[in-house]
């Protein structure tokens, strides 16, 4: 009998995140894509389109990259050029980057979901 090798683990954070992680040792990029439980499904006629506002929001500046031209900046000194998009039931920030910036492209994808700054101009 042969034995299945796991090709992925599946890490659960004590704050409900969840990760999934597959690798492939011969890839020069990896893929990133991060899904948040929003959408218009979660949404009342006082909030409709709240999820979709805030997906774009997350491209206007983090406390580390607090205009659009730094962020731009950064993601081509990583080379990770992340988007988004929202769906019914979940809101998606995704990327590619260099196998070698993974640490850098995760850690700039946290700050552009948990620390946006969402300037009172933007808003407007």
């Amino acid at each position: 009998m042969q034995t299945v090798r796991k090709i992925y683990h599946i890490k659960k954070f004590s704050n409900g995140f969840q990760a999934i992680f597959y690798h492939k040792a011969d890839l020069y990029s990896i893929g990133l894509s991060l899904y948040l439980r929003a959408g218009h499904i979660f949404e009342d006629k006082t909030s409709l389109g709240l999820s979709h506002f805030a997906e774009h929001m997350i491209f206007k500046g983090t406390s580390v990259h607090p205009t659009i031209k730094l962020l731009n900046q950064y993601q081509d000194q990583i080379a990770f050029y992340p988007a988004a998009y929202t769906a019914s039931d979940r809101v998606t920030i995704y990327g590619t980057a260099p196998k070698a910036k993974l640490k850098e492209a995760l850690e700039h994808l946290g700050r552009l979901v948990f620390d946006s700054l969402c300037k009172d101009e933007d808003i407007e």
